[in-house]
């Protein structure tokens, strides 16, 4: 009886389950996989659709540079942007600058985020985990990473813009 009434809840899962992808259940197996694939090819487009937007923005960016002791440097609030994506604006800018040491920071889910980065020419005399380690403190954070990248994070997201500073004065006094 017990084997019976548990048969009978699985069954109706399986057709309450059907009837909410509107398909039979024996065709379950294929629309539950046809809809993977199309919810996996949607969040193909939406990731390139963030890349396209993250290039106009590195591109905005990337005309701001400025030189400051003979290297181009430039740094911004790119906010709502995660660790993942603020890596890859952070390898766009210094692709497009060639030369060059750049700082991103932004807001991300009540956190403050920053990356550092320094084209491999620039590492002997501007270590990014060295310059991400001062610039944390500001927003009452930590982190570290490689001479050419590192990220940190901070609770302190009220001084974002200070860490933005800061950066750059460490770039003029280097």
């Amino acid at each position: 009886v017990e084997a019976l009434a548990q048969m009978r809840e699985q069954e109706g899962l399986l057709r309450r389950t059907a009837a909410l992808l509107k398909s039979s259940p024996k065709e379950l197996p294929e629309r539950v996989a046809r809809l993977l694939e199309e919810r996996r090819e949607a969040q193909r487009e939406i990731d390139e659709l963030r890349a396209g937007g993250r290039g106009e923005s590195t591109a905005d960016l990337a005309s701001q540079a400025r030189e400051i002791r003979g290297v181009k440097v430039v740094a911004g609030r790119v906010d709502g942007a995660d660790a993942k994506s603020m890596r890859s604006m952070v390898d766009d800018l210094r692709n497009r600058l060639g030369s060059a040491v750049v700082m991103l920071a932004a807001e991300t889910g009540g956190k403050a985020l920053v990356a550092v980065g320094v084209t491999p020419d620039l590492t002997e005399s501007h270590q990014a985990g060295a310059l991400v380690r001062s610039v944390a403190k500001v927003v009452g954070g930590g982190g570290g990473g490689r001479p050419d990248f590192a990220q940190a994070g901070g609770k302190n997201i009220a001084n974002i813009d200070e860490a933005i500073e800061k950066f750059y004065a460490l770039m003029d006094s280097n």
